[in-house]
């Protein structure tokens, strides 16, 4: 949303008839201008004075401004008003739903699985026991392409625990936009528990570390499960698109090294960013790919930035 400076007219006055010694006097003057602003638009303006001469006015818009003046037929005027129209300018907001970039940084592709993505279930049923993995993905799959009440999308790490030792995927922005909420620092080798076929933080706090980013427009992107000490923000920050913001661990409810990635309108509508029979029609990938690849590493021109 942008605030432009409104309209700018400039106009000359009829000269005036003065009464009196040395040309002294009155006389009338009216001024038409148009301008262009950048914001919300174009505006019109109008001045009026009592002078002889030029008059100049700037302001937001529609409005009327009077002044007078004597001497030798010069005078100024000045006007401000408010002005309605349309036009682009600095903080306008993208057009529609977010654009998103794959969220881990293009050099570390490798570490990610495409083909063990756990994604978003629409079922909209809730299971127990042995049927808990009954879900149903963006393109009608089920288990292990999901599981049940899952509201993200879940990108493996190859390699485990291995690969988190050794550095780890790097997390990134998917879109520009400001840090609203972070955690670090929390216990990060959470895994499955063969005995209990549940989560385990060996005894540690169940506490996961992440990045949450609000965008434009309302939306919300959140990365969640980080390598504890690998976030590089603070909340407050405002990041473009493609920046770090940390690495992927096993921290919080989760059963080995994954990055969990969710997405969330300004309602607090969490979305499934694939398209497909189940989902919706629109991904908000930038490009989404085939069902068996990852979205692409590109960023969206009118997300890019905070």
């Amino acid at each position: 949303e942008g605030e432009g400076e409104g309209t700018e007219g400039e106009g000359e006055g009829t000269e005036g008839e003065g009464e009196g010694t040395e040309g002294e006097g009155e006389g009338e003057g009216e001024g038409e201008g148009e301008g262009e602003g950048e914001g919300e638009g174009e505006g019109e303006g109008e001045g009026e004075g009592e002078g002889e001469g030029e008059g100049e006015g700037e302001g937001e818009g529609e409005g009327e401004g009077e002044g007078e003046g004597e001497g030798e037929g010069e005078g100024e005027g000045e006007g401000e008003g408010e002005g309605e129209g349309e036009g682009e300018g600095e903080g306008a907001e993208p057009p529609g739903p977010i654009r998103l970039s794959f969220p881990v940084l293009e050099a570390d592709r490798p570490w990610i699985d495409p083909t063990m993505v756990y994604g978003y279930d629409h079922d909209p049923a809730t299971y127990s026991g042995a049927d808990r993995f009954r879900c149903t993905n963006y393109a009608g799959e089920g288990f292990p392409q999901c599981y049940d009440e899952h509201d993200g999308t879940d990108f493996m790490l190859v390699g485990g625990f291995t690969t988190m030792d050794r550095g780890s995927a790097r997390v990134i922005a998917a879109a520009g936009g400001e840090v609203i909420g972070v955690a670090d620092g929390h216990y990060d080798r959470c895994h499955s528990d063969p005995a209990t076929l549940d989560i385990t933080c060996d005894g540690h706090e169940m506490r996961g570390n992440f990045v949450r980013l609000r965008h434009a427009g309302g939306w919300e992107t959140l990365y969640y499960h980080l390598k504890s000490g690998s976030v590089l923000v603070a909340v407050g920050d405002r990041v473009r698109c493609g920046d770090r913001l940390g690495r992927i661990g096993s921290s919080g409810y989760s059963s080995g090294p994954h990055l969990h990635f969710e997405v969330q309108d300004a309602d607090g509508v969490v979305w499934d960013p694939y398209a497909g029979p189940h989902s919706q029609e629109l991904s908000l990938w930038t490009e989404q790919g085939a069902d068996d690849a990852l979205p692409a590493n590109q960023c969206a021109a009118a997300w890019s930035e905070p």
